[in-house]
């Protein structure tokens, strides 16, 4: 997650850490690992004051790749 920028000096990653702050008061949330037979792992962002904020798969890139990998090998 982030932004990729390409400048005269070179590349640089400029984090883009909303998703792990509560946007009702603005506080740090708090990351707890879950997860669900087939889903994979997902990451949960909670407020201790609001609750679940976001919830994040940091792994989705990799399980698309699979997917389309799959499709194209047994065409499924």
């Amino acid at each position: 997650m982030g932004r990729l920028s390409i400048g005269p000096e070179g590349a640089s990653h400029d984090p883009d850490e909303g998703y792990r702050t509560c946007s009702e008061c603005g506080g740090d949330c708090i990351p707890e690992p879950s997860g669900a037979d087939g889903m994979g792992i997902r990451i949960m962002w909670v407020c201790p004051q609001h609750g679940i904020h976001s919830v994040v798969d940091p792994f989705a890139h990799l399980r698309e790749q699979d997917r389309l990998d799959r499709e194209r090998e047994y065409g499924e």
